[in-house]
C-alpha cells in the first residue's frame, strides 16, 4: 500500500495506526523514527509534537502549536543544556520560538513570513536539537560516570 501512496502527489504512507499522512522531506524520516532518550513525560510531548504536525489534515495552528510544545521540551532541558551550549547558542535556539510569533503574541513578535515554509523548518530544526541534545547530555552523563 504505501508503494502506491508514496507516489501520489508529493508522497503519503499509511502508518502503524492506520492514519495516512504525508511523507517527511528527504534525509528528515529518520528524525521520527529515533527514540528520544529523555524522560517519559517529555518523550510523549515529543510524540504528541511529531502526531499533531504530522497528521493528514493538520492546520497551521497544528503545526504552529507542534513547534511550540518542541520548544517547551527544550525549554525543560535549558537548565541542563547550559552545561554543553554556550550561552549565545542557548540564546539562539529559543530566539526562533521567542520572537517568531510562537510561543508568545505581542506587537515585537515577527509575523510576516510564510507560516507553511518556516513552521516546518522550525519543527524539523527544533525536532533535530532536542535528538542532538539529548544524546550529548547522555553522553556527558556517561562520560561522568567513567571518571
Amino acid at each position: 500500500m504505501n508503494e502506491q501512496l508514496r507516489d501520489y502527489g508529493q508522497g503519503y504512507e499509511l502508518s502503524d495506526q492506520g492514519e495516512i499522512r504525508p511523507l517527511p522531506p528527504p534525509g528528515m524520516a529518520q528524525l521520527f523514527e529515533a527514540q528520544v532518550p529523555t524522560d517519559d513525560e517529555n518523550k510523549k510531548r515529543v510524540e504528541a509534537a511529531i502526531h499533531k504536525f504530522r497528521g493528514r489534515d493538520s492546520s497551521i495552528d497544528d503545526r504552529r502549536h507542534a513547534v511550540r510544545d518542541l520548544a517547551d521540551v527544550l525549554e525543560f532541558l535549558r537548565p541542563k543544556v547550559k552545561s554543553i551550549l554556550t550561552k549565545k547558542d542557548e540564546r539562539d535556539l529559543f530566539e526562533l520560538a521567542n520572537r517568531f510569533g510562537i510561543r508568545h503574541n505581542n506587537e515585537r513578535q515577527l509575523i510576516q513570513y510564510d507560516p507553511a515554509i518556516w513552521l516546518s523548518w522550525m519543527f524539523y530544526y527544533y525536532l533535530a536539537s532536542i535528538h542532538a541534545l539529548t544524546r550529548l547530555l547522555e553522553k556527558r552523563e556517561q562520560d561522568e560516570g567513567l571518571l
